[in-house]
């Protein structure tokens, strides 16, 4: 094959470049979607979605049981603050829609806050309930929630989720736990709970 021959060649298979690009048959596609990688970011709040949020707060009715529905929320605060980052609106979104679906929007609802063991013990037990306290607000204002149907409580550093290390992230949460009591319980019928707490 002459030069001139080569070159000619050369010359028609890069301008049929872009349409050999288009073609079906030889496209390729990212391994990886930019939605994926961007959710599964080492620093990415964790967002329980709709229905994992309603499976674990709706009640259940089990005879001669009391059954205590709750889940841990990974609900972001500014440092040192109890200020609500723009994280925490996703998940805030998700646990308000979830309160107003038919099946807890009749349940009372408790928001705990807790904290870490790093710093001050009484400090992080006010800032804790303050957490709490904005959660309750967001939701009151964004979905319509009556105050009432919300009880807010601070255990700081009290009840860890992972003791073994106290200053670990996991136990920065905030806990959703539903009060209501099934009919068919036995504390629905006026007994007394081991926390003295009597429901009617």
């Amino acid at each position: 094959m002459s030069t001139r021959t080569t070159t000619f060649a050369a010359i028609l298979l890069l301008a049929s470049g872009p349409a050999f690009a288009q073609n079906p048959l030889t496209e390729t596609r990212p391994t990886e979607p930019a939605a994926k990688a961007v959710k599964a970011a080492p620093d990415a709040p964790e967002v329980q979605d709709l229905n994992a949020i309603i499976h674990s707060l709706a009640p259940i009715r089990r005879p001669g049981q009391e059954v205590r529905q709750a889940i841990d929320l990974d609900i972001r605060f500014r440092v040192g603050s109890s200020e609500l980052s723009p994280d925490a609106a996703m998940q805030l979104g998700e646990l308000g829609q979830a309160l107003i679906s038919e099946a807890l929007a009749s349940s009372r609802i408790e928001i705990a806050g807790h904290t870490d063991a790093s710093g001050a013990a009484e400090m992080n037990k006010e800032l804790s309930l303050k957490r709490a306290e904005s959660v309750k607000s967001y939701l009151a204002e964004n979905f319509g929630i009556d105050p009432e149907r919300l009880a807010t409580v601070g255990w700081g550093e009290e009840k860890l989720k992972d003791a073994e290390h106290p200053n670990s992230g996991v136990n920065r949460r905030v806990e959703i736990v539903n009060l209501t009591i099934p009919e068919s319980s036995p504390a629905a019928k006026g007994t007394k709970r081991s926390d003295g707490i009597k429901f009617r």
